[in-house]
């Protein structure tokens, strides 16, 4: 049995019917970057804010400094499954990576299902932003209700 209990697949009840208000930071996560984005309850409109590169150690550090930055109420994590809403092998590491937030920053994590939001973010491009960042700011639309 894990020390840490297991994120279940996400779902529609991973989202609060009324998220608290404030600002939520959204991460894409991927096994070379990390997208991230940042928006709020009551514009509902997020935006994208940074690329992290997943390679190094100094993720952490940069992540820290996003949640001193922001001061968010909780944190967003789109978990991928496939098409037919089967998991894949990036399910688990992103599951992972939702235990390792809440247990450095002490914030509400929710998993966020994702499908199809890297090419969403392919069709959707922001200047100066990266695909990464801008599938974190798709992934945080959608938990927000936007859709």
């Amino acid at each position: 049995m894990p020390d840490t209990p297991e994120f279940s697949a996400p779902a529609a009840s991973n989202t609060p019917l009324a998220p608290a208000a404030g600002v939520y930071l959204a991460f894409d996560y991927g096994s070379q970057r990390i997208g991230v984005a940042v928006g709020d309850t009551v514009s509902r409109q997020p935006k994208p804010v940074a690329t992290i590169d997943n390679q190094t150690k100094q993720r952490w550090a940069r992540i820290a400094e996003l949640v001193a930055n922001w001061q968010p109420v909780g944190l967003v994590v789109g978990v991928p499954l496939t098409l037919d809403g089967e998991r894949q092998p990036m399910t688990e590491a992103a599951e992972r990576f939702c235990r390792r937030l809440e247990g450095r920053y002490h914030l509400p994590v929710y998993p966020a299902e994702e499908r199809m939001t890297s090419l969403e973010a392919d069709l959707t491009p922001v200047a100066g932003q990266s695909r990464d960042a801008v599938a974190a700011a798709h992934i945080l639309s959608d938990w927000l209700g936007r859709g």
